[in-house]
């Protein structure tokens, strides 16, 4: 079971630690000359990796990182220990990088980060949490590199650029973005206000055509009664005859008032019977008795 692959360029070699057998074993390239390097006894080896004269490995059961001679394996020298769950080790050394980073000169004349974005391009960039020293996203000068890999050299200087000054704009950004939802709020709170306005005044005007109807009303004096004379519909007739009385002398009908009015008659009422005809057209009939004058359907008005 291999786990970890590794190749040397410089000795056309290839180191891989095999889990199963517990060992490194070494090959060609093209997979000849292969040799057990180095034996280990119950420590499954996991991770491996390459550097000048030497090979690094881990164990995953005894948790540790070891180094030897890459082509004896000899001089077994242990690094780390008490690494729980140690797989992969990867060598990183400044001598393997190739070409030339343009923000480790001078952080690419950023103010803040230099973000490198290949083909010999960066990109100037502000942190998540602003500080005292005002950021830009432009650099204040531009780092030169070479067209191409090909164009390399050990003697290369990165040139740079003058740049002209820029302005951090963010802050005008955000006060534009702030005003613009300030303008648009205002405006949408204008509108509700304008329709709640005019639904209510919409609503003003119908209670008031539909309330008008029964203010501009009419009524017969003759018939109208007050809100203490108004008695139950079964009660109405009864009331009515009790207000009522008949003067046999003048076949008059007249209102019964309180005390103070006795002694001025009602005129709506004594309208409502016709004054008796004159003696040339009288017709003689027989009066009806006192008892018979309530009952008498032509005394009845209404």
């Amino acid at each position: 079971y291999p786990q970890g692959l590794v190749i040397d360029p410089e000795e056309k070699k290839l180191f891989w630690t095999d889990s199963f057998l517990n060992c490194i074993e070494i090959a060609d390239l093209n997979g000849n000359n292969r040799v057990s390097l180095i034996p280990l006894d119950k420590q499954s080896p996991f991770g491996i990796t390459q550097y000048g004269d030497h090979i690094y490995w881990t164990s995953l059961l005894k948790k540790t990182v070891e180094r030897a001679d890459k082509l004896t394996g000899r001089r077994r020298t242990t690094f780390h220990t008490a690494l729980h769950g140690v797989m992969e080790i990867r060598f990183v050394s400044a001598s393997k990088q190739l070409g030339v980073n343009p923000c480790a000169v001078n952080n690419g004349y950023c103010s803040h980060l230099c973000l490198y974005r290949g083909s010999n391009s960066y990109v100037c960039a502000c942190p998540d949490l602003p500080d005292t020293t005002p950021c830009r996203t432009e650099p204040t000068m531009r780092v030169t590199l070479p067209p191409s890999e090909l164009d390399l050299d050990e003697d290369f200087t990165p040139t740079t650029e003058s740049m002209p000054p820029t302005v951090d704009n963010t802050g005008t950004f955000l006060v534009l973005g702030v005003a613009s939802l300030c303008v648009i709020a205002i405006i949408i709170s204008t509108l509700i206000i304008g329709y709640v306005y005019h639904k209510r005044r919409r609503q003003s005007k119908k209670y008031l055509y539909t309330g008008g109807r029964s203010v501009l009303t009419f009524s017969n004096p003759n018939y109208s009664t007050s809100s203490a004379e108004q008695v139950p519909h079964s009660d109405k007739r009864s009331h009515f005859w009790r207000k009522l009385k008949y003067d046999k002398s003048q076949e008059r009908v007249y209102d019964v008032h309180s005390e103070s009015d006795k002694q001025t008659a009602s005129p709506e009422v004594v309208s409502l019977i016709p004054a008796p005809p004159s003696p040339s057209h009288c017709v003689v009939d027989h009066h009806p008795s006192p008892s018979d004058g309530v009952d008498n359907p032509s005394l009845k008005t209404g």
